[in-house]
């Protein structure tokens, strides 16, 4: 259970991400179910259904699904993965993160017993997972494999 200064420092992090992302990718909306836009990569707000988590993504193109904790080691290493990835795919995928201690009922629905794992979804439907992560390299043939 996180302590109400951790949490107070957690969204102080949010809304300094969203504010930057505000003044340096003036053309990156913020959307409905108060998604953050890191410059591209979407942070999920905490509670969303499975229909509101699966409308919220984007369609027409395959989405990576990045199931993280903050706690997580390998996460905050993926991370830098998933940052140089999107600069890669552009606007051929989107990635969006999904802290696993905020989201507990969609990390039980798609089963997440270890983090970081990663999903890809393309028009709303799971295509692939996977535990663990791999090179950003491989992860691209992954998404590119789904722009089909």
């Amino acid at each position: 259970m996180r302590s109400l200064a951790t949490n107070k420092a957690l969204e102080h992090t949010k809304e300094h991400k969203r504010k930057v992302c505000e003044t340096q990718c003036p053309l990156v909306p913020l959307v409905f179910f108060k998604m953050l836009y890191l410059c591209g990569m979407q942070y999920l707000s905490p509670q969303l259904s499975e229909e509101d988590f699966l409308k919220s993504l984007p369609t027409g193109k395959p989405v990576l699904v990045d199931f993280y904790a903050t706690w997580c080691e390998p996460c905050k290493y993926l991370d830098e993965i998933l940052k140089d990835l999107e600069i890669r795919l552009g606007e051929k995928a989107a990635i969006v993160k999904l802290d696993v201690d905020e989201q507990k009922e969609l990390a039980t629905l798609y089963g997440i017993r270890s983090v970081p794992t990663l999903m890809i979804f393309k028009d709303g439907e799971l295509k692939w997972r996977m535990a663990g992560f791999k090179l950003v390299h491989e992860l691209e043939m992954d998404v590119l494999h789904f722009l089909k």
